[in-house]
């Protein structure tokens, strides 16, 4: 899976898909920075492997 979030959207795209399977428009905090986080609910088992972190410059 990756991610591209740009200002308030954010795009998900599955394997090496060109086209997004999912778009976010307008992600309730708005445009602000910050970290990244995984998260699960609770009583669940997650892995994660391979796991990159591109900023765009």
């Amino acid at each position: 899976m990756r991610i591209v979030v740009k200002d308030t959207d954010a795009s998900l795209f599955i394997g090496a898909a060109d086209q997004p399977c999912l778009v976010v428009h307008a992600m309730k905090l708005g445009d602000v920075s910050g970290g990244v986080a995984l998260w699960s609910g609770p009583g669940t088992v997650d892995y994660f492997r391979s796991l990159t972190i591109t900023p765009e410059n």
